[in-house]
């Protein structure tokens, strides 16, 4: 047919590898990374990180790490509601390639971290994809945050936070806050640079109003993560 394959999210060590199988690439990415056994919610720039943690314990939000299977109807479709509700509160479409969304959650192998009020009810969710070494789980990956418009500020930064500790209790050594589409924090020499990955930067600036691929880069910043570029 003449179609050219295309590899995308594709991190360091499969970049090598395709290097010296003359394919070309294009970073379209920059994924978060955080050791789950060494990172610890301390200094300065993880305040927000604690203070949601405070705060939670304050008003009595809670965790639960689970799957779909476990969860009743109504959790299910309190689920459904505040995804519905994000998704109606945006202008254009969910978009897909290095961000995730609800069709997966129902799959098995996803985890999903629920944040709960005082009342019980779920005010914020996140799924959490497996990431395998050697056909073994070392680890998780976010794949898709959301949030009701009344739950309290700093949901995100508790649950991410729990998430880290539910991991290291689990004896995992890997999580991904996944990768920030046209997003990077180092770029290289500009000289280098090709006009293609600077249309990508300018394609970034315009779509950021619509999808926040920037704002989200700048909140995984909250956790000092190694950011690691991803590739197309």
């Amino acid at each position: 047919h003449g179609w050219t394959p295309v590899f995308y999210s594709v991190d360091e060590a499969d970049r090598a590898r395709l290097d010296s199988l003359g394919w070309q690439r294009l970073q379209v990415a920059e994924e978060a990374l955080i050791d789950p056994v060494t990172w610890m919610p301390t200094g300065k720039k993880r305040q927000d990180v604690r203070t949601a943690t405070n705060r939670a314990d304050r008003e009595g939000v809670t965790s639960q790490w689970t799957r779909w299977s476990a969860l009743t109807f109504l959790e299910r479709s309190q689920i459904r509601d505040i995804s519905e509700a994000w998704v109606a509160d945006k202008s254009i479409p969910e978009m897909g390639f290095t961000l995730g969304s609800t069709e997966q959650i129902d799959d098995p192998a996803v985890r999903l971290l629920l944040a709960r009020d005082a009342h019980e009810r779920i005010v914020a969710f996140t799924s959490w994809i497996p990431v395998h070494r050697d056909g073994q789980v070392v680890g998780y990956a976010l794949d898709v945050m959301r949030r009701r418009d009344e739950a309290m500020n700093g949901v995100m930064e508790f649950l991410i936070g729990r998430a880290v500790e539910q991991l290291r209790a689990d004896g995992m050594t890997f999580l991904s806050l996944s990768g920030s589409p046209l997003a990077r924090h180092t770029s290289g020499d500009e000289h280098d640079r090709s006009s293609l990955d600077r249309g990508l930067d300018a394609l970034g600036a315009l779509l950021e109003p619509a999808y926040g691929f920037r704002s989200l880069a700048n909140f995984k910043k909250k956790f000092q993560p190694v950011f690691s570029p991803l590739w197309m």
